[in-house]
């Protein structure tokens, strides 16, 4: 999927080691869109956990939609483990 994804930054704390994003203008077959990415310390490392809420654009089935984003978080939590390599 080709295209340029704009981002506003909503919160952000260090401390708690999270931040939440929203989407503006995206490709992505979604709107409004609402993420949160937070770091959980771990006794061998740490877990992110990544949760949104968002709605299939007109013409898109939610399944679609679904799918879609699915396959965005996985490709995005994947680049983590090369990060920390």
């Amino acid at each position: 999927m080709a295209g340029e994804l704009t981002e506003e930054l909503m919160s952000y704390s260090p401390a708690a080691m999270k931040y939440s994003y929203r989407i503006i203008e995206s490709p992505l077959p979604v709107t409004n869109y609402l993420s949160t990415l937070k770091v959980n310390k771990t006794k061998t490392g740490s877990t992110v956990v990544w949760t949104a809420t968002f709605k299939a654009k007109p013409g898109i089935s939610d399944n679609d939609a679904k799918k879609t984003m699915a396959g965005v978080y996985r490709a995005g939590l994947d680049n983590l483990t090369n990060v920390v390599k």
